[in-house]
């Protein structure tokens, strides 16, 4: 394969662009807010439209890099869509780092990221949102790019050997779920090796559908894939959000073999038959991005989705994979073995105080493991938790993060607690009158719960409703003592809002320490005792 035989990534394009130029290898959903009805496109008008991409940051001031000087950082920061594919193969040719910064990012963020990433370019769809002394361009449209002149490779792009092979080639973030993103760079070869091992779990003739935008690690790993990729991969439209019906469409015109998808979208796809039957007649169901309840997987399995989970962070790439393809009778699709290029660097350790709760700990000297994060002594801890299958040897189960628990002090005693082992039993239930549930009560007395749900005013039937069933999930699964610690009535908060108000994060898993910051006047009342609270409470300018 091109990426396993180059030195950097412009080299690994060169090559794949190459050959085979009418063979079609991605498709968008053809129209500006379209969600299904795809345009496919060729190799061969990738490489025309990367071409016209170049001449016009060329015209609007990037330079081509030339031997001796260092690649400038460029940073894109816009809604994944064709021109962003274009820029981005553009860049690289061009000899550049990308800085890729996600367009849902808070404003704030965005300005200190640009500052620590040291951007020295800003390729924007926003320019009239931002106020930032920085030598910016405007993100172009899809007929600025087809206006340009098509000019031969050399007047557009640097020749690969100017690039080396520890270059700088990508600088990602994180989401953002427990604190200020953090950045993780790349060089030129650690990217093509992550490349390589991922196409190890994709074969090169399955068509696929990341459910993930081009600037997040599982986009940028198709569209890397993509130009030696044999089958047909499906990127959304990033302009505009799933719904259950447009999430349907896309999955029944795409017609993936394989599929990589968060919970978010699995849960829309799985709310119908309809979207089961389509999911049956995908070969390879892989789950990312956060933990899927067991009530949601185990009924996929049970209705013939060939339903998997992969194990990934984008500061390590894969760690671990349910095993492919299932043993009949194995409905295990939850419980993860290491990834075998990795299982000699690993090593799962138990958490302190919690004989029950293990780590999973990066050896120094494990593959793929970005530098920045790594401890002192070369190791990095993936700050996830998992529980130990009771009888099958090296099967682990991801049940959270080490953020997710509290400290609950109660008559002089220390409980630990992990919120998401009792909003996975109390929201699945629900899921049909709440958006949402989240735990909260660190370091305090007593645990409190969230609860966010639409048209739950004052009075209605539908807030009763919401009372009623929450309250009897928790007393009959939480206040029985499977659980450490119960759940006062007193301390349900019953929130009338949005979903998708929400801090969240681009795969819409909620960030937690932004969810209590936003939500912690009304925590604190809780506690104080200064209101009926189990009332229902009207979101309003982050007052309550």
């Amino acid at each position: 394969m091109a990426f396993e035989t180059s030195s950097n990534f412009a080299e690994y394009l060169e090559t794949s662009f190459s050959d085979d130029l009418q063979r079609k290898i991605i498709a968008f959903p053809d129209g500006h807010q379209a969600t299904s009805g795809f345009r496919y496109y060729t190799k061969k008008e990738l490489v025309d439209f990367s071409h016209k991409a170049a001449a016009y940051l060329i015209s609007n001031g990037i330079p081509i890099r030339t031997a001796g000087e260092p690649p400038l950082r460029v940073t894109s920061l816009a809604y994944g869509t064709l021109e962003w594919v274009a820029c981005f193969y553009a860049i690289v040719r061009m000899g550049h780092a990308i800085v890729n910064l996600s367009p849902r990012l808070p404003e704030d963020y965005v300005h200190g990221l640009l500052v620590k990433s040291k951007t020295d370019i800003l390729v924007t769809d926003r320019l009239e949102q931002l106020s930032i002394k920085l030598h910016s361009i405007a993100m172009p449209s899809e007929a600025e790019i087809l206006e340009q002149p098509l000019k031969p490779e050399a007047e557009l792009f640097c020749p690969h050997t100017v690039i080396q092979p520890d270059d700088i080639f990508i600088v990602l973030h994180s989401s953002g779920s427990t604190s200020v993103p953090k950045l993780f760079p790349m060089k030129q070869l650690e990217w093509l090796g992550r490349v390589a091992n991922i196409r190890k779990i994709l074969q090169p003739s399955m068509s696929a559908w990341n459910a993930s935008a081009t600037y997040n690690f599982g986009g940028l790993i198709i569209l890397s894939l993509a130009p030696s990729h044999k089958g047909v991969s499906y990127l959304e439209n990033d302009r505009t959000n799933f719904t259950h019906e447009t999430a349907l469409d896309f999955l029944r015109e795409s017609k993936p073999n394989y599929l990589s998808i968060t919970p978010w979208t699995l849960t829309m796809l799985a709310s119908t038959a309809e979207g089961i039957s389509l999911l049956t007649k995908v070969d390879i169901v892989m789950l990312f991005g956060a933990v899927c309840t067991d009530a949601l997987g185990d009924r996929l399995v049970a209705e013939g989705v060939n339903f998997y989970s992969l194990y990934a962070l984008t500061e390590t790439s894969v760690l671990g994979t349910s095993p492919q393809p299932r043993k009949t009778g194995d409905k295990n699709w939850q419980w993860i073995s290491i990834h075998p290029p990795k299982k000699d660097h690993l090593e799962m350790r138990q958490l302190p105080g919690s004989p029950d709760l293990w780590q999973m700990y990066c050896l120094p000297g494990c593959p793929e493991v970005i530098d920045t994060v790594k401890d002192k002594d070369g190791s990095f801890c993936t700050g996830d938790l998992f529980v130990q299958h009771p009888t099958l040897k090296g099967r682990w189960k991801v049940v959270g993060r080490q953020d997710d628990q509290f400290k609950i002090y109660q008559r002089d005693r220390q409980s630990i607690v992990n919120a998401i082992a009792y909003e996975a039993v109390i929201y699945p239930p629900n899921e049909d009158i709440v958006d949402e549930v989240v735990l909260f009560g660190q370091g305090k007395g007593k645990l409190g719960l969230l609860v966010f749900a639409e048209d739950v005013g004052e009075g209605s039937s539908r807030r009763h409703e919401v009372e009623r069933r929450i309250w009897e999930t928790i007393e009959k699964d939480v206040n029985n003592g499977q659980l450490p610690t119960p759940i006062e009535r007193k301390m349900i908060l019953i929130v009338d809002t949005e979903r998708t108000s929400l801090p969240q994060t681009a795969k819409k898993n909620l960030i937690r320490p932004q969810v209590y910051l936003k939500f912690q006047d009304l925590i604190e009342k809780a506690y104080a005792g200064a209101e009926q609270t189990n009332g229902v409470h009207k979101e309003s300018n982050g007052t309550h």
